[in-house]
């Protein structure tokens, strides 16, 4: 498996129900249509976001449990299944652990990604639908980021809770995705013995698609998934199920050549773009690679993407480079990855003094440690640098 799939595989786990729950609620789902979610929360105004905000990020700090307490799984489950769903779809979703566990699955595989060493932000408060929700930005403890807006609602008692997640790596919320797979089968059986127990052709199929990923069948998944109809097609999680598949591909051109397509059919999906963005990167293209990145930072605009597009204007030998990092740092001086980025910039062009000033407050202000930064490739000069521990000074 390719590096890059990493993030994405090891948040999948957590985005999305359990494997055993979607086939015990998909088998009861015949005919099932999307269905509008009734509201039962009270509109957040943005001081409550924030101060959420700040009570969330402390809270996902401190575990998974701590984090997935502060969901309303009455409320996130009434979004998957509103109460005028069927009853019996209703059920089954309630005896596989209901909105309660799909917020616990879907903490437990953020909190796998961002690891120990990555960070789970609080960006502000951003309307969606009319509604309050709360940004935040991931950084994976691999590398890479991503967005997630927490939509909020306060309760009768007053208490603010999530009521749902808008992700970037679903372009949707996470209830929708919850309620599109539950009709999909849970298994690559003959399409014609699925449709006799309710499956349409085209759930059946994108179940096997499903399975052929969890079993890291890149290939096999694309050939099943190229079978699909175009109105399957038009689907956004099943084009998330092509990148998904795209990104353990060792066939470069061909994994380029499926993102390509699916940005094509769905030009404002921010996931296939990052993945196009980090591609382009790789092969020297910088000015496909920062075409990518304006499809990101058009709906999450953050100071993460300016300092990316600094290393990218680095790369290409663009001289704004370093007046680019300095716009994200000066947009958030918190920003530890804006920092990193004016260092590796100074070390670059060869301005010691700048790079012993910005190792300096990385130490300082970060607790940077100088010997594990010099390990990385960019950073071999910071030996080099007065501040550095056991230079002769």
């Amino acid at each position: 498996m390719t590096k890059r799939s990493l993030s994405l595989l090891v948040l999948a786990a957590g985005l999305l129900a359990s494997a055993a729950g979607i086939a015990l609620y998909s088998a009861v789902n015949f005919g099932l249509t999307a269905i509008a979610p009734q509201p039962r929360f009270a509109t957040v105004s943005e001081e409550e976001a924030e101060v959420f905000g700040r009570r969330f990020e402390e809270a996902f700090a401190e575990g998974p449990d701590a984090a997935a307490a502060l969901f309303d799984g009455e409320g996130l489950a009434d979004r998957v299944f509103p109460s005028s769903s069927p009853w019996l779809t209703r059920l089954t979703f309630f005896i596989s652990g209901g909105g309660e566990e799909v917020a616990r699955s879907f903490v437990g595989g953020l909190s796998q990604g961002v690891g120990p060493r990555g960070a789970h932000q609080y960006r502000g408060a951003v309307e969606r639908e009319g509604e309050t929700h709360a940004r935040f930005r991931i950084l994976y403890v691999d590398g890479g980021a991503a967005f997630n807006d927490y939509r909020l609602g306060r309760r009768d008692d007053g208490e603010v809770r999530i009521v749902d997640v808008h992700t970037m790596e679903l372009a949707g919320y996470l209830s929708d995705a919850q309620r599109t797979m539950a009709a999909w089968s849970d298994a690559c059986e003959p399409v014609g013995i699925q449709r006799l127990g309710g499956y349409s052709r085209d759930d059946a199929l994108m179940g096997c698609v499903q399975e052929l990923i969890d079993d890291e069948q890149a290939e096999e998944a694309l050939d099943v998934h190229g079978t699909l109809s175009e109105a399957a097609r038009g689907d956004r999680l099943v084009a998330r199920q092509a990148v998904h598949a795209a990104v353990m591909l060792d066939d470069a051109d061909r994994y380029l050549a499926v993102l390509e397509e699916v940005a094509q059919r769905f030009p404002d999906v921010p996931l296939v773009h990052k993945f196009i963005y980090e591609e382009r990167l790789t092969r020297g293209e910088w000015s496909a690679a920062l075409d990518s990145l304006d499809v990101i930072v058009a709906q999450y605009p953050d100071p993460y993407w300016t300092a990316m597009r600094a290393l990218v204007l680095l790369d290409g030998g663009d001289r704004d480079a370093r007046a680019t990092a300095e716009r994200a740092v000066e947009a958030d001086p918190s920003f530890y990855d804006g920092h990193v980025v004016l260092l590796q910039i100074a070390l670059a062009n060869g301005d010691l003094a700048a790079a012993d000033d910005g190792l300096r407050a990385l130490v300082s202000d970060f607790d940077a440690d100088p010997e594990e930064l010099a390990t990385v490739s960019g950073f071999e000069r910071l030996v080099d640098l007065p501040s550095y521990p056991g230079a002769a000074n």
